[in-house]
């Protein structure tokens, strides 16, 4: 395990997938997030949120008939808590 001198530390800012400025590169962030440094969470978080529920939805609007808005919100929440404890 490393020591907390070489954690991964936010870089300068960078522009991400949604136009929002961040503050840890790629590398970075995955680095942190699998430290599981809070702050690379919530980086990731920041980023990807909307990204990963509008997927969802898109896949999921194929079976409107059989799955609903709580559903989905269901396959998000599990997917978030899926990448939190892996």
């Amino acid at each position: 395990m490393r020591s907390l001198s070489s954690l991964p530390q936010p870089c300068s800012t960078s522009s991400s997938p949604g136009g929002a400025e961040s503050s840890f590169s790629d590398e970075t962030l995955v680095a942190g997030m699998l430290l599981r440094q809070a702050s690379a969470w919530e980086d990731f978080h920041r980023r990807y949120d909307r990204l990963l529920y509008r997927c969802i939805t898109k896949v999921t609007a194929r079976f409107s008939g059989i799955v609903s808005q709580e559903d989905t919100r269901e396959i998000y929440a599990t997917l978030v808590l899926s990448l939190l404890s892996n």
